[in-house]
């Protein structure tokens, strides 16, 4: 961790920052309290019955894919441009170290496309089996890391491929979402409620390793499902179950923690620079899909809550659906939703830090 001011007083440290945001003042090493403030929200008209997925590039720019589109979108909420693509359901994208953007459309047979951060495809591959859902795509500083499925779990699949899309190898494994790094030699994904591992090294014959042994909790449903993984730079894992809420993996102490009680907010699971865990906590008025409520949780990388507040609320039909939740590189955070009208909005916010006495 780089530290690039460090102020003194009396022989004791009054404040120090990190990547000029203010981490430590006055009383010790405490969490600094803060608030979000709504800097804008933004709409983006009609996207038909399906937002796919979302994403976000090295330059804070942010890319939204429907089902027959793909579009960019500047941190200022600017439309950058929009391109029409293959119609599939099932569909996932992710975005690599240089801003290349991969889809990966599920079909029979499936297939990834690559396109240059300005949209044009550059190349187009079939994979070899078919699948009816991609449940998560990731990449490192070498591969694409890719996870799907046929006929509800009938056949799974994970694949590993370069950035010129050649598939390097595959493997017969259920993976709902997942994670890893560019320094680590894992694999992280899940397996219902399970959190396992593969060697990269060994990808084809290596054991599945599960590793959340003992977590808080004593239950074997479909409720501790976990259904997104996300990882720090230090190599934690946070992943959020089905019903049950977030947890944090400590991968020094083997030990599992709870965070929040947020919960069926696949998308709704973030990390700042700080590591600061923000995620979604949606209330809903019945049984349906559509939440009327979404309030956002900040928790600090020990668990202690910064804040829980109230950025979504609507009194009309055209409540939350689903969406997406990003950090920038410089701790904004970004809100992607989908309302019951079939509208794209993104909501930025930012952090006002409350210093101490």
């Amino acid at each position: 961790m780089s530290l690039d001011n460090v102020f003194m007083g009396k022989k004791v440290v009054q404040q120090i920052y990190l990547k000029n945001a203010l981490i430590y003042q006055s009383k010790g090493w405490e969490t600094l309290p803060s608030a979000p403030q709504v800097l804008w929200t933004k709409k983006f008209g009609s996207i038909g019955s399906t937002l796919a997925d979302c994403a976000m590039d090295q330059d804070n720019n942010i890319y939204i894919l429907g089902l027959n589109y793909i579009c960019k979108i500047s941190s200022e909420g600017g439309l950058v441009w929009k391109k029409t693509i293959s119609s599939s359901i099932g569909m996932r994208m992710c975005i690599d170290h240089d801003n290349n953007i991969y889809i990966a459309v599920a079909d029979n047979p499936c297939k990834v496309q690559k396109f240059d951060k300005n949209g044009n495809v550059v190349k187009t591959v079939d994979l070899s089996y078919r699948m009816d859902r991609f449940s998560d795509f990731i990449s490192d500083n070498d591969n694409l890391y890719l996870a799907g499925t046929y006929n509800n779990h009938y056949d799974d699949y994970l694949y590993v491929l370069d950035k010129s899309l050649n598939i390097i190898q595959h493997r017969n494994t259920r993976a709902d979402a997942l994670i890893t790094s560019d320094g680590s030699s894992y694999i992280y994904f899940s397996n219902t409620l399970n959190l396992k591992y593969i060697e990269k090294s060994n990808f084809i014959s290596g054991d599945e390793i599960t590793i959340n042994i003992n977590p808080p909790y004593n239950i074997t449903t479909s409720s501790a499902n976990i259904i997104k993984l996300i990882m720090d730079d230090m190599g934690n894992i946070y992943y959020i179950t089905d019903s049950l809420g977030i947890y944090k993996y400590n991968i020094n102490t083997k030990n599992t923690t709870k965070l929040s009680d947020a919960r069926n907010v696949r998308e709704g699971l973030c990390l700042d620079y700080q590591n600061n865990i923000y995620c979604l906590k949606y209330s809903r008025s019945d049984s349906s899909s559509i939440a009327y409520l979404a309030n956002l949780v900040k928790t600090s990388s020990d668990g202690t809550l910064i804040y829980d507040t109230q950025i979504f609320k609507t009194d009309s039909d055209a409540g939350l659906i689903n969406g997406g939740l990003f950090s920038d590189n410089n701790g904004n955070i970004y809100f992607i939703y989908k309302n019951s009208n079939d509208e794209l909005l993104i909501t930025k916010i930012i952090n006002l830090v409350k210093k101490g006495n």
